[in-house]
């Protein structure tokens, strides 16, 4: 006797996210995973590939996160990539001065039409540097940022604040979800590392970015669209020895357990979610079908 699982059993979990649109409109970044050789920014002088530095021109420019011997960090930064090899390190400093990246994009943001995006975040807790209110001594750029995303004419532009995050103060990733706007039509776009507003004084801080998302368009007033893709099982049919099955499924644009609901031929089932791996289990007992 073999059981098997059919993907008609995992309908109901589509079923409960609002239908993704055919043609959906979308922008690719060039490397979203800000991949290249890991390197500390003031030793090359030159950021990520695919991206242009928008610091000032007397500080060096963002970091390649991680060093690959863990034996030699940059900075003390062990943190590892949430996707690919390297993301993108960035600091503010207590000189007024802070780090960004900016890239042309492949279409531009047009006026009046709603867009979504998505970074992974994180902040060190080691992120040692030289600090010029220290006299060049190494200091812990270990505070609290934000992350602000700016639209613009040109690189390092900063036509219009599109959108930015609260503080980010935890170690682990977390995916950031931004919406925006734009008033005017676009062609370049800008990651800038922030202090806390308002603050009365700058200081030293440090933020990790990975993982951008292309940019989709949405419609206006209306929450990102929810995404289901099924990781487990992976084809159509799936043969099982045991009369249960692990259904794994991950979800995008659903921040909390409750706005999710898992349906097995029309009847909720009882599910994990983890909202740090966007991902969603559901252990499901099995029809016997004789084959």
């Amino acid at each position: 006797m073999n059981y098997r699982l059919y993907t008609l059993l995992l309908i109901a979990l589509l079923m409960s996210f609002s239908p993704v649109q055919a043609q959906e409109e979308i922008i690719n970044l060039s490397n979203p995973s800000f991949e290249d050789y890991p390197r500390v920014g003031a030793k090359l002088g030159r950021p990520h590939r695919g991206w242009f530095d928008c610091g000032k021109a007397s500080e060096s420019v963002p970091d390649v996160q991680p060093s690959p011997d863990p034996d030699n960090l940059f900075f003390g930064v062990s943190t590892p990539a949430y996707e690919g090899s390297t993301y993108l390190g960035m600091v503010v400093r207590d000189n007024d001065t802070w780090e960004g990246l900016s890239q042309r994009l492949r279409a531009p943001l047009e006026a009046d039409k709603c867009y979504t995006f998505s970074l992974y975040l994180a902040k060190s807790r080691s992120y040692l540097s030289p600090a010029r209110a220290a006299g060049n001594g190494m200091t812990n750029h270990d505070k609290s940022v934000k992350i602000r995303i700016w639209g613009g004419p040109s690189y390092c532009a900063k036509a219009e604040l599109l959108d930015e995050t609260q503080l980010i103060t935890h170690q682990e990733w977390r995916e950031y979800t931004f919406r925006f706007e734009p008033k005017e039509t676009m062609r370049f776009i800008l990651i800038e590392a922030f202090y806390k507003t308002p603050s009365l004084l700058p200081y030293n801080g440090n933020v990790l970015v990975d993982n951008a998302s292309p940019i989709r368009v949405i419609s206006c007033g209306d929450d990102p669209t929810p995404i289901v893709k099924i990781i487990n099982p992976a084809r159509e049919k799936t043969n099982v020895k045991e009369e249960a099955f692990t259904m794994l499924a991950s979800v995008k644009h659903v921040d909390k357990k409750q706005d999710i609901k898992v349906l097995v031929n029309r009847k909720p089932v009882n599910f994990r979610y983890n909202s740090r791996k966007k991902q969603v289990s559901a252990y499901l007992g099995l029809l016997r079908i004789r084959v």
